[in-house]
């Protein structure tokens, strides 16, 4: 037979294929009519394809495949038909559907069906990638973990305020405030009694003091413990339940206050539990006390979670309005407003104005008001230092947290490209897309709900190890547990975070090509510098960069400050603590205890000089003196006038090695009834007396007698190394009394040796004189640095975890990348490309990934150190060796990461590589 021009033989087959392509799609919507029809011009290609290849084998293999494939449409055909009646069956047709049956339960054993199956293909489809779970599980389970932790934190404290007392959503505080500054803060015990008989709006008011004291005998052993002072009517305003015993009386207090409440802690701890407690003694700032109750578990003050373990009455100062030094809490009464209550304490801040001007209008300050606040917005006040640590340690969570499941974010887009041809093969046999979206994110969430529930083992273990003692709490002194609420944050952030992050990677396996995916030809995904992947990376690389400069920057600040010249010697010097009033000592008295206890002191042998002093360097101990006055020294409008101050004895400066710069020290003839006078710091006549020598000049504070400068002393620091020098004064002891004093000890061999000796001279005068402390000075003033050291050694580790996760990141978007470009290097090497240009073109990749988080990572990072310039001990915030480090570590980490699949890209076979094609 002649053939027709124009024609050829596979142009015939085309058509013919074509054609029965036609047919298969339309046989195809009568099977499957779930398949939507991008689905079903996808499988006709397919049905098309595979046709021509039959076809190219003969008629008989043709007919065969064409048999196989009307199989295969029948066996679709009877699947969908039993799909649809099994549907019916479970939903019914409704009320007035066929058959008029109705099964309510029906719909939810449907859905607890598929729910279930889901999970089981979850759990079958990780267990084949133990790797990538634990590495997931891992990474997620410290980015919640430490999310939960300081949850945990806030919840105890601002959540979760005062859970042992009655109603605590009525509590409030009172805060005297200044006018002109804003500053807030606490009453005397005057101020406080008219506060409660003089306002309608609250129902009762109560006060409290809290602080370090002296719990235990000298024969017992003493040790410091936290303990709240408070009015006798503050656990019946609170409403706490006591565990034992009862509450104070104004009857306790009318007899001498010798009574107290124990902490739930220490009655386990020091009488182990004994229910008989009631009515034994106890030391208490050397004074004994009947203990009449036992606080509940876990009960704190209103500042924060440290645990009180002892109460007793406040007893000191009841007389005294300029003492200001209680806080006021009170509770609202019957549906009274907050704003009821700051009008009617507006009426009598003017009433205090008028009634006492001198403690309620300053010159400086301007009068003083009341303000009333929530115990919330107590705690953490806007603007205020405690909400900006809150905030700094938001931001460290945060970035961590972002780290850590960018990371898995990454892992998770990684496993979806690879799984394409298995989702394909899914929607070509009728899956549809929602379908495989479900299942996918049902992956995602078992992840992310399984590093929930090892975060909270892991909180759990940490609270049980800060309430076992801490580097900065004793043992007992941390109430952080776990409850409903810090549990429903942490599975709530883990799912949150598993619908936020592993959404975005599902998607991008239920859209795949499907004729590509099933051949195994899917072509990879189109490199973009700001693509997903890339900018979850420098997510990563930025977050590490921060925590790593910051640590950097904190290690670096403690290094320079052991190179700083302090301006006192702290070696060789043992220091003792002591409060001459815990004995009711008067000053009469306690001035011949005082230079009784000098002079055993020096007759201790090896001890080369003895001083007394009210402050340490360096802890921060010194007093503060307000509304000073320098002679010739005219204040700007609102300008607040205040020096720290120490009150010492002759001698001190000699044995601190402080140096004199001016004029004299102090002499045994600067005592009552000698003239008044005074040393000042070099920053103070810098600010004061700019440009002259200060001896001479006079000061005065208050309505007190003017004291006359007679010594200019070099500025040495109080708080940390390196901080700015302030105004400062030298007071003699002489002159202002201090009941409580520390004694310091000065020997040219180890200072440990002389703590029992200074003991032994103690207890000589008075063997029940409780000892507030008793150390080397050198340990205390290495306290300074502790939270430095801390924040550095947590910030460090931090960064660490942060820079191994952008590690992993960086390796498997890299490793990624090379395996989906095998055929591409295949084909550099086989035209002649060297290894080592293989290699430089895969680490750019890895540098380039680099570079989009470099950028701003360093502007945060400038901008944390700039906030953080306070706490670097006199180094500057933009160090540029610190920077520059930083940098190169980071990016030695990224070459470091993308080594790997650069090595493995170079040794690459071109004939395997074009073979796999």
């Amino acid at each position: 037979m002649k053939k027709e021009r124009g024609t050829h033989p596979s142009a015939t087959r085309g058509r013919t294929s074509r054609g029965a392509a036609r047919l298969f799609a339309a046989a195809l919507r009568i099977a499957a009519p779930s398949l939507t029809r991008e689905e079903r011009g996808e499988a006709a290609e397919t049905f098309m394809e595979l046709a021509l290849a039959a076809r190219s084998g003969g008629i008989g293999t043709y007919v065969r495949h064409l048999a196989r494939e009307a199989r295969a449409l029948m066996s679709t055909y009877a699947d969908e038909r039993r799909t649809r009646r099994r549907r019916r069956g479970t939903m019914g047709d409704g009320a007035g559907g066929r058959g008029g049956r109705f099964e309510p339960g029906g719909w939810r054993t449907r859905v607890a069906d598929v729910f279930r199956q889901d999970l089981v293909y979850a759990v079958r489809s990780l267990a084949r990638a133990p790797g990538f779970v634990v590495v997931s599980v891992l990474s997620l389970t410290f980015g919640i973990a430490v999310s939960t932790g300081l949850f945990s934190l806030v919840n105890a404290t601002l959540l979760r305020p005062l859970p042992y007392a009655q109603s605590p959503e009525g509590l409030v505080r009172v805060f005297a405030t200044s006018n002109r500054t804003g500053e807030r803060g606490p009453l005397s015990y005057p101020d406080f009694e008219d506060l409660r008989a003089m306002t309608g709006t609250l129902e009762d008011v109560a006060v409290l003091r809290d602080g370090n004291m002296v719990v235990g005998s000298a024969e017992e052993g003493t040790r410091q413990r936290w303990g709240l002072e408070v009015s006798e009517n503050y656990f019946q305003l609170l409403g706490i339940p006591l565990a034992r015993g009862r509450a104070f009386q104004p009857d306790d207090v009318a007899a001498g206050g010798r009574v107290v409440i124990i902490g739930y802690h220490l009655w386990q701890d020091r009488f182990q539990g004994d229910p008989d407690v009631l009515g034994r003694t106890l030391h208490v700032n050397g004074r004994r006390h009947t203990i009449i109750g036992v606080a509940p578990e876990g009960m704190v003050g209103l500042q924060g979670p440290a645990v009180a373990d002892v109460v007793v009455p406040i007893m000191d100062e009841r007389e005294n309005r300029g003492h200001a030094s209680k806080t006021a809490v009170a509770r609202l009464g019957d549906g009274v407003t907050l704003e009821q209550v700051q009008a009617e304490l507006d009426v009598l801040a003017r009433h205090f104005q008028e009634e006492y001007p001198e403690n309620w209008v300053s010159e400086a300050l301007g009068p003083r008001g009341l303000e009333v606040m929530t115990l919330r917005q107590a705690l953490l006040p806007p603007g205020s230092a405690a909400a900006l640590v809150v905030v700094a340690f938001l931001t460290v969570v945060g970035l961590i947290l972002l780290i850590a499941c960018s990371n898995v974010a990454n892992l998770l887009l990684t496993r979806a490209l690879k799984r394409r041809a298995e989702v394909a093969i899914r929607s070509a046999v009728g899956a549809s897309s929602g379908r495989i979206l479900v299942q996918l994110l049902t992956e995602n969430l078992l992840l992310f709900g399984a590093a929930g529930g090892l975060s909270l083992l892991l909180i759990q273990g940490m609270a049980a190890w800060a309430s076992s003692g801490t580097p900065l709490l004793p043992v007992g002194q941390a109430n952080i547990e776990l409850d409903g609420r810090v549990a429903l944050f942490a599975m709530g952030l883990a799912l949150g975070t598993g619908l936020t992050f592993g959404l975005a990677p599902v998607l991008q396996a239920v859209r795949p090509n499907l004729v590509r995916a099933l051949k195994g030809r899917e072509a990879p995904p189109r490199y973009r510098l700001l693509g997903m992947r890339n900018v979850l990376v420098g997510a990563q690389v930025g977050g590490s960069l921060v925590l790593v400069l910051v640590s950097l920057l904190l290690t670096q600040s403690l290094s320079h400050a052991g190179r700083l010249e302090l301006g006192f010697e702290d070696e060789g010097v043992a220091v003792l603590e002591l409060d001459l009033a815990h004995r009711e000592y008067d000053e009469d008295r306690g001035r011949l205890f005082l230079d009784a206890l000098l002079e055993r002191a020096k007759a201790i042998p090896g001890v080369s000089s003895v001083a007394l002093a009210s402050g340490i360097p360096l802890r921060g101990s010194s007093s503060y003196l307000g509304n000073i006055r320098p002679e010739g020294y005219e204040p700007a409008p609102g300008e607040w006038m205040a020096a720290g101050m120490n009150v010492v004895t002759p001698g001190y400066l000699e044995l601190m090695g402080i140096r004199l710069l001016r004029g004299r020290d102090f002499t045994a003839e600067d005592r009552d009834g000698a003239e008044r006078v005074i040393m000042v710091s070099q920053a103070f006549v810098d600010r004061y007396w700019p440009g002259e020598s200060g001896v001479g000049k006079t000061v005065r504070s208050g309505d007190e007698t003017a004291s006359r400068v007679v010594g200019v002393v070099d500025d040495i620091p109080w708080r940390m190394p390196g901080e700015d020098p302030s105004p400062f004064l030298w007071v003699p002891q002489g002159q202002h009394y201090q009941a409580r004093t520390i004694l310091h000890v000065r020997t040219a061999g180890d200072p440990g040796a002389l703590l029992q000796p200074v003991r032994a001279a103690l207890a000589e005068l008075d063997p029940e004189m409780p000892i507030v402390l008793l150390d080397r000075m050198e340990t205390l003033t290495a306290n300074a640095t502790q939270v430095h050291r801390i924040l550095s050694k947590a910030l460090g580790a931090a960064g660490l975890v942060a820079l191994i996760l952008a590690m992993l990141g960086i390796y498997g978007v890299v490793a990624f990348s090379v395996s989906q470009r095998t055929r591409e290097v295949g084909l550099r090497v086989a035209l002649g490309a060297e290894p080592g240009r293989v290699v430089g073109m895969v680490l750019r990749e890895g540098m380039t990934l680099a570079l989009v988080g470099l950028v701003p990572g360093l502007a945060l990072s400038a901008a944390a150190a700039y906030l953080m310039r306070a706490a670097l001990m006199g180094m500057a915030p933009l160090d540029p060796t610190v920077f520059l480090g930083g940098v190169v570590l980071l990016l030695l980490s990224v070459a470091a990461a993308s080594w790997g699949p650069a090595h493995r890209a170079a040794r690459c076979d071109p004939m395997e590589a074009l073979r796999e094609e």
